[in-house]
C-alpha cells in the first residue's frame, strides 16, 4: 500500500517580494481589478507602488516622478500601452525606463514581438511567482536564506543516456522537447516551469537516467530560487536520449 502522506500535494513556496531591492513601481492598467491584484500581491512588501489608469496619466507619473518599472497594460483608453512606450523611448529622459509588458495576449507570434519591443512580458493571468520572474530578469535577487545560492551545473553530456529501454517513456520526453520547452522558452512562466521539473524526474526515473535526474534537480532549485537567468540556460540544456541537448 501506498503511504497516503506521500500523495499530498508539497505545500506551495512563498513568494518574497522583499528579495528583490526596494523598488518604485507604477502600474498602468484601465481596470481597477488588475491594478488592486498587484497591490495585493505586493502588500506589505518594501516597494511603492503607484496607479495609473491609461497611458496618459502613465506619462503624467512617469514627468512628475520617474519610477524604477512600468508594469504597462497593452488595451487602454485615450493611450494604450504601446503608444505609451513609443514615447517614453521617443524621450531621452525615460528611453532607458523598465517597461514590462502586461497583457491578455496568447499569440506566441504576439508574444514575441513584444518581447522586442518591451522590456519584459507578463501573460494575464498571472500569478505572484510569474510577476516576481519578470522584475527578476531586471533586478536583482537577494537569494533565500544566508548563503550565497548554489549554481546549476550544466548537463554533462557524457554521461551515458537511459539505462533502461522504456518506448513510451521516450516519447513522453520527446513531447517535452517538442511542444513544452518552446513554450516555456518563450513565456517564462514559472508555475509551468516549476511543474516540468517533476515531471522529468519521474522521466528520468521510468529511464534509469541519473543525468535526466540531475537536470530535473537542478531545474527545481533555479525555479525555487527565481534564478530567471539559470532557468533560461537550463531549459536550452535540456537532454536528449541521443545525448545531445536544445542549444
Amino acid at each position: 500500500h501506498v503511504d497516503p502522506v506521500s500523495q499530498q500535494p508539497a505545500a506551495p513556496r512563498p513568494v518574497d517580494f522583499d528579495r528583490l531591492p526596494p523598488l518604485d513601481i507604477l502600474v498602468v492598467d484601465d481596470v481597477a481589478w488588475n491594478r488592486d491584484l498587484i497591490l495585493a500581491y505586493l502588500e506589505g512588501s518594501h516597494h511603492r507602488v503607484r496607479e495609473a489608469c491609461d497611458g496618459l496619466e502613465a506619462l503624467e507619473e512617469i514627468a512628475r516622478e520617474r519610477p524604477d518599472v512600468v508594469l504597462m497594460d497593452l488595451r487602454m483608453p485615450r493611450l494604450s500601452g504601446e503608444q505609451a512606450l513609443q514615447r517614453l523611448k521617443a524621450d531621452p529622459a525615460t528611453a532607458d525606463l523598465t517597461v514590462i509588458a502586461v497583457t491578455a495576449s496568447s499569440m506566441a507570434h504576439e508574444e514575441g514581438s513584444l518581447r522586442s519591443r518591451f522590456d519584459g512580458f507578463v501573460r494575464k493571468p498571472h500569478s505572484k511567482a510569474d510577476l516576481l520572474a519578470a522584475l527578476a530578469e531586471h533586478f536583482a535577487l537577494r537569494p533565500p536564506g544566508d548563503g550565497a545560492a548554489p549554481q546549476a551545473a550544466a548537463p554533462d553530456t557524457r554521461v551515458p543516456g537511459p539505462a533502461r529501454d522504456d518506448a513510451a517513456a521516450l516519447v513522453d520526453l520527446a513531447s517535452v522537447h517538442a511542444v513544452d520547452l518552446p513554450g516555456l522558452r518563450a513565456s517564462l512562466r514559472m508555475r509551468e516551469i516549476e511543474a516540468l521539473a517533476p515531471r522529468l524526474a519521474a522521466l528520468a526515473t521510468r529511464l534509469a537516467w541519473p543525468a535526466l535526474a540531475n537536470y530535473a534537480a537542478d531545474l527545481a532549485r533555479a525555479v525555487d530560487r527565481f534564478d530567471v537567468a539559470t532557468v533560461k540556460r537550463l531549459l536550452d540544456q535540456c537532454p536528449r536520449a541521443g545525448g545531445a541537448t536544445d542549444d
